[in-house]
Parts: structure tokens; C-alpha cells; sequence
């Protein structure tokens, strides 16, 4: 995670910017906040905690009787977005609230005993990009609720992991079904094409945008062991384990720490993993964990370079600034 730091240039040129550039890119906070969305018991709502310090997570918001699906954060502009159930029948709400979980703002309703399972948050667009049960498919709407689009029909399979590569302008998502999948598409849904196959019951997915991977569940619909894999943005290669033996349902990552987190709801835990598939163990423990997620990123390479030749320039022109002599205006 890249931490808020407070920087003043010097007069010793671009190596100082290249340098400031690596500061920023490799210094990483004490903790990682992980945010959580609990269902089925109560008290159940949107928690955080620190993966370096974990302990009693910190209430955000609550639904009472209910679930939170999923949750998207908004570093950037200190927002996080969820859906939750609730209500008899069940029906899915798209809520956004502060950080804190101030603020709170309902964006919208599905039709009665319609459910979603999963968001991704288009901020520069205000665009959220849902998949619901009733009609099968990857949705868009806008911030406040309005102009819901059908993009992508899903068929039969459910929507459960989205992801969007605003750069690139495409949208992931992990089909859960017999025969669950990796897909992709244009963010208008066009040009939808497969990436990773015969998955099983997919639940989720998580995009680590500087390596160009797509991290995802597989869990085999005739049983078998359960895996966290990854493979290439444009699903070129064949897919690599990370961990496997283990009973995931949501992702998270920590690209700076290169650490994944999912969790366990058989077994009530937070658990990790390192990107090299070492270092797997407990987090901590904490009950039904629908939803896992930490919303941090780091610069892609264009934009690492933007920002090194940015630094280096403010560097240079300090250094000009300082070895200009003022001279006194004749008298």
C-alpha cells in the first residue's frame, strides 16, 4: 500500500526524482486495512481490519438481518461501495458510505427476490457493473441508479467476480456453474470472449494489473481439491496454482506486499497466501466473510513512468531555482 508521504526536493537533480519514485512505489503502510462484508449472523454489516495487527474488527456500518455480497473500496476518494440482501423475499441494495461508514447513501434497489452477488466501481465514469440472478448477465448502471444496461448474457451462469482494467477498457468476470469460467469484454460489453475454462464454481476474482494477471477461485463442481489461481490478463498460457486444499470464497490482494487474502466460511477465518504460494496461514478468525476486499493498486508501468519523468522534472527545476543569484534592482 502506498503511504501519504511528505516530500521536499532538493537541488540534487534527477537522481533524486528516481529515487523519491522508488520511495513511493516501495514504502508500504504499517497494515493493510481489509474490508469485510459478514452474512448470516447478526450483528452482520461491512468491518475492517489491519492484516498486520489483526484483532476485533472495526464496525463500519451494519445491515441487521442480512449479507453483505461484495464491496468494492475507493482509496482514492476515501468511498466504498457494497451490495447487501436483505428482506423477506431477499433483495439486493447497492450502498456507498465513507470509509468510515459515514455518509451513507442507497443508490439502488433490485426488483423484489432479485439478488447480486458482486460490483466493480467505474469512478471516473460513475458507472457500477453488477451481475444480478433474476436475468443472468453482466449489468451497468450509473451512480444513481439509473440507466441499467444489460452488457453481457451469462446464460444460465451466475455473475459472481467483477473487475474492471480501466486502462485498457475491459471488464473480468468469473462465471460460477458446472462448467464456471474466466471471461472478459469491452466496458459496453462488445467483443466478450473466454479466458480460462471448465472452472467449476468460480466465485470470485481479482485483477493485480502491474504483473498483467488475473488472480481467480476454482472450485470443481464434481469435487476435488479447491485452488486460488492466476493467469495472463489476456489468457495466454495455461493457468498456474497458487494454493490448493483449501476452501476459499472470496479474494483479495495486496499487489505492493504481494499477498493474497480470501476467505475460509467453512471454517470462519481470514486467511493469506504469498503470490509465490508460500507464507500460507491463518490471519485471524471471523465469521462468514462473504466479502474480502482491500482496493489497493499500484501505478502501472506507463504510469510509473509519467510519474518518475514528473518527479525528476520538479527536481531539475528546483535545482535551476536554486542557483539563480537574485540581484538588486539598480537605484
Amino acid at each position: 500500500m502506498r503511504s501519504r508521504l511528505s516530500i521536499r526536493f532538493s537541488r540534487s537533480g534527477p537522481a533524486r526524482g528516481a529515487a523519491l519514485l522508488a520511495l513511493v512505489l516501495a514504502a508500504p503502510a504499517a497494515g493493510v486495512p481489509i474490508y469485510l462484508g459478514d452474512g448470516i449472523f447478526t450483528p452482520t454489516g461491512v468491518f475492517r481490519v489491519e492484516s498486520t495487527s489483526p484483532g476485533v474488527p472495526t464496525a463500519l456500518y451494519s445491515t441487521g438481518i442480512g449479507s453483505v455480497e461484495d464491496i468494492h473500496v475507493d482509496l482514492a476518494n476515501g468511498r466504498l461501495y457494497w451490495v447487501e440482501t436483505r428482506g423477506t423475499p431477499a433483495t439486493s441494495v447497492f450502498r456507498a458510505a465513507d470509509l468510515n461508514g459515514s455518509n451513507l447513501q442507497t443508490l439502488l434497489t433490485l426488483p423484489s427476490s432479485d439478488r447480486a452477488f458482486s460490483l466493480a466501481v467505474d469512478v471516473p465514469n460513475q458507472h457500477i457493473y453488477f451481475g444480478p440472478i433474476a436475468d443472468r448477465g453482466v449489468w451497468r448502471m450509473d451512480f444513481d441508479g439509473m440507466n441499467t444496461t444489460k452488457l453481457v448474457d451469462t446464460g444460465t451462469n451466475l455473475v459472481r467476480g467483477i473487475e474492471l482494467d480501466l486502462a485498457s477498457g475491459k471488464v473480468y468476470w468469473a462465471e460460477s456453474s458446472a462448467t464456471g469460467r474466466v471471461r472478459r469484454a469491452d466496458l459496453n460489453g462488445s467483443n466478450a470472449e473466454d479466458l480460462f475454462t471448465n472452472l467449476g464454481f468460480s466465485d470470485d476474482l481479482e485483477l493485480d494489473l502491474n504483473s498483467g494477471l488475473v488472480y481467480f477461485l476454482n472450485r470443481p463442481s464434481g469435487g476435488g481439491a479447491q485452488s486460488i489461481q492466476r493467469g495472463n490478463l489476456d489468457g495466454s498460457g495455461s493457468a498456474q496454482t497458487v494454493v490448493s486444499g483449501i476452501n476459499p470464497f472470496d479474494l483479495a490482494l495486496d499487489p505492493v506486499g504481494q499477498v493474497v487474502f480470501w476467505s475460509d466460511i467453512s471454517a470462519d477465518q481470514l486467511r493469506r497466501v504469498n503470490f509465490d504460494g508460500t507464507g500460507s496461514g491463518l490471519l485471524q478468525g471471523f465469521n462468514n466473510a462473504f466479502a474480502v476486499e482491500t482496493g489497493l493498486t499500484v501505478p502501472e508501468p506507463a504510469t510509473a513512468l509519467c510519474l518518475a519523468a514528473g518527479l525528476a522534472g520538479l527536481a531539475v527545476a528546483g535545482r535551476r531555482r536554486a542557483r539563480t543569484t537574485l540581484r538588486p534592482r539598480p537605484l
